[in-house]
């Protein structure tokens, strides 16, 4: 009897609500945008948190790979380059003994975490963006060159020498040779691609950051002590630059495997990412996992090169170059301290 008198109650209450209820508007213009505005940040906010949980189910933040402890064996851990025990980038995997030795007790090695390695590739991305929108963007001396990509460069030298430019032939070809030049010098620091923390060297491998915040902070202090930008010689600023872009983009290109992270170089993504689209539209999902992580670094990319407007009229472009350095810094003490910590 008691929960059938609730039950009427309730029934006369709505009732009553429905009954007193003002009759429904139809929404004015603010309304529906307003319903418009909320529905792009959902879609928005729901893309976002796929992307995330994409990257998250390919690895394990701080992955711990069991390690026998002994005497004379010694412990190495893969810096993107995954060995063959490993079942997927970023995660751990049992190590046996070498050299015959009997394992004794076990303990935990930190690995480092492919998420962090994403992260880092996008802010390296977006730091070479930056860099690439002062020098293309006419920031640094009175003209005008990119610093980050070589595909343009190649032909405009092809076209340069038919034509008989040399000047311009000269310039892009010395433009391309320091990007390669800078990929040679990360080849020589890490012939392997692999990072051995208990080695003596075990820094070896971000000391590649602390090479390109060099040539950077040179091109720096070369437009600090000119008289203006049309005394500074362009060519000279620009070898320092895409010296220092090409070092980054060889150091982060072996941190995963497959080169998935290319920090200096977006020709090759945008293919893939189209690609990668196809593959998933004809029901592939093989190579799914890579296309918001290339998406993250293109966007990257693209938001240090607008970025760089913005700073270079507030800062002035010279001065900006100095924010670029800094972030290599701050980056080389990040493994560092990861190092300490290990």
């Amino acid at each position: 009897f008691a929960r059938f008198s609730r039950s009427r109650s309730t029934q006369r209450r709505r009732v009553k609500r429905a009954a007193t209820a003002p009759a429904p508007t139809v929404p004015g213009h603010r309304t529906m945008r307003s319903i418009y505005a909320s529905a792009a940040f959902l879609l928005l906010q729901t893309a976002c948190c796929s992307a995330r949980s994409t990257i998250l189910d390919i690895s394990t933040p701080m992955a711990t790979a069991t390690i026998p402890s002994t005497t004379a064996s010694k412990t190495t851990t893969t810096f993107g380059r995954n060995p063959s025990a490993l079942t997927s980038p970023g995660l751990g995997a049992t190590a046996p003994p070498r050299g015959g030795d009997a394992p004794s007790e076990e303990k935990p090695v930190a690995l480092m975490s492919q998420t962090v390695l994403v992260r880092v590739g996008c802010v390296l991305a977006a730091n070479s963006g930056f860099i690439n929108g002062l020098a293309l963007g006419g920031k640094l001396v009175a003209s005008k060159q990119a610093v980050a990509a070589v595909t343009g460069a190649w032909t405009t030298s092809a076209v340069a020498a038919s034509t008989k430019s040399y000047p311009i032939m000269t310039t892009q070809m010395s433009v391309m040779a320091s990007y390669f030049g800078g990929s040679m010098i990360n080849g020589l620091l890490n012939p392997t691609a692999e990072v051995d923390w208990d080695s003596p060297k075990a820094k070896a491998p971000a000391s590649a950051l602390l090479v390109s915040a060099a040539f950077v902070l040179a091109a720096y202090e070369y437009l600090s002590r000119s008289a203006n930008a049309d005394s500074a010689s362009p060519l000279l600023v620009w070898c320092l630059l895409a010296i220092a872009n090409g070092v980054q983009n060889s150091w982060t290109s072996m941190l995963i495997g497959g080169n998935v992270l290319r920090t200096a170089h977006f020709s090759g993504i945008t293919s893939d990412m189209g690609s990668f689209v196809g593959q998933m539209l004809g029901g592939g999902n093989k190579n799914a996992w890579k296309l918001p992580i290339f998406a993250a670094l293109a966007g990257s990319f693209w938001s240090g090169g607008a970025l760089s407007v913005f700073c270079a009229e507030k800062w002035g472009g010279v001065n900006c170059l100095a924010v670029s350095v800094g972030v290599y810094l701050a980056l080389y003490a990040f493994f560092s301290s990861f190092n300490s910590k290990r």
